[in-house]
């Protein structure tokens, strides 16, 4: 199996961002701090503080722009006790480099041939996609009371029937999905992850705070045994990450949240035709050659607005009128093999007016942030955060 270092990043910008300030001439240090003033508020900027924040992604960011062939290679800080000798470094664009920033202007082709770049440049990525092609990935979440035995228990071992774990990730997935997996290659999966896990636990913090490391322990080990059943090479890690750069470049979508599972659904949003690798050409002078081979998966907005309704009409669980939009942009995603990005900009043309269904006009409400889990994006226009929305008849808006 060849190697495949992935970029533990959870936004692509940290990529397009760096590749703009090595434009600019802006050392390690300033592309570090431009980076901390591109994050979203949400993520709160008070690390910017802190003297090393966000070395790690600058240095994952400029190594993978590098790896692509964006970059001229250079050296990069290993841990955060190096930053100083690196503080002042400066960076120089490859031709390639310089090509794609040209194409920003046409964002959609930058954005499609970044993509290119990427896969060619991934093994495990490309893996990922194909696998995709065959079908969703669904990854059960695992509660407390899904764990065999008791704490005090636990500290002898693994918690035993480890196949009663395993067998309920199997029937959850065979529910989801159809797809059959063997529950004893799952637990043979399952146990060497979590042995070698269950010796960093330090059993002398609070039986709360254990539990809840536990648990956590088996999410992250169930992701990377069912994904080891699909042949790909992915820590839970590296795999969430895979999945946070591919989801913003438009390949595949995920969630949370599609009614009826309690997990993690992974589908495909595009098409690739990936053509054999060079070895002597980057994976950034490939992916700008001939015609755009990435494709992604659309549907005519209409079609979206109309599915919109659909499950709006059909939600069992309206309060006071409203559903909450991360649940319907679940639905409707899901149900259509679409990006949540396609559903997002569809509601803001219902929105503004530009979209209109023929019997139905919608209305936001603000709601409460409380609404949305941190595994989803909130909806937003123009940068406000919108969590509720409901239906108004139009005949009756016309009659009042």
């Amino acid at each position: 199996m060849s190697t495949d270092t992935i970029p533990k990043l959870n936004r692509i910008e940290y990529l397009f961002d760096t590749l703009g300030a090595v434009e600019d001439g802006l050392s390690f240090d300033e592309i570090r701090k431009e980076l901390i003033a591109s994050q979203p508020e949400s993520q709160g900027r008070k690390k910017a503080e802190k003297i090393d924040s966000l070395m790690t992604n600058t240095r994952d960011a400029l190594r993978e722009s590098m790896k692509l062939g964006l970059i001229n290679k250079a050296p990069l800080p290993t841990l955060k006790k190096h930053l100083e000798a690196h503080r002042n470094r400066k960076f120089e664009l490859t031709p390639e480099g310089v090509k794609f920033l040209k194409l920003a202007s046409d964002v959609w082709e930058f954005r499609d041939r970044f993509a290119q770049a990427m896969l060619l440049a991934h093994p495990h990525f490309r893996s990922l996609v194909s696998v995709l092609s065959s079908g969703e990935l669904y990854f059960p979440r695992i509660q407390r009371a899904d764990v065999p035995g008791e704490l005090g228990a636990w500290r002898g071992g693994l918690p035993e029937p480890l196949g009663k774990v395993s067998s309920w990730l199997t029937d959850e997935v065979q529910k989801a999905t159809g797809e059959e997996l063997s529950a004893d290659r799952i637990e043979s999966n399952l146990r060497p992850y979590l042995n070698a896990a269950w010796k960093k636990i330090d059993w002398d913090e609070k039986p709360n705070v254990v539990n809840k490391k536990i648990v956590k322990t088996f999410n992250d080990v169930s992701i990377r045994a069912i994904l080891t059943e699909r042949n790909l090479k992915f820590d839970c890690v590296t795999f969430r990450s895979a999945v946070a750069l591919l989801s913003d470049l438009g390949a595949l979508s995920n969630t949370h949240t599609v009614p009826g599972r309690r997990g993690w659904t992974v589908w495909k949003t595009s098409t690739v035709e990936i053509p054999q690798f060079v070895n002597n050409q980057s994976p950034a002078a490939q992916a700008l050659e001939g015609k755009v081979w990435f494709n992604r998966l659309m549907r005519p907005e209409e079609e979206i607005c109309d599915l919109l309704v659909e499950e709006f009409l059909s939600s069992s669980d309206r309060k006071g009128g409203f559903v909450l939009i991360h649940v319907l942009r679940a639905k409707v995603c899901h149900r259509l093999g679409i990006h949540s990005r396609d559903f997002d900009s569809t509601l803001r043309k219902m929105h503004d007016g530009s979209l209109v269904h023929a019997e139905y006009a919608i209305n936001l409400d603000r709601g409460s942030s409380n609404e949305v889990p941190p595994s989803e994006q909130p909806f937003a226009i123009k940068g406000r955060a919108f969590y509720l929305m409901t239906l108004l008849n139009r005949k009756l808006m016309e009659r009042n």
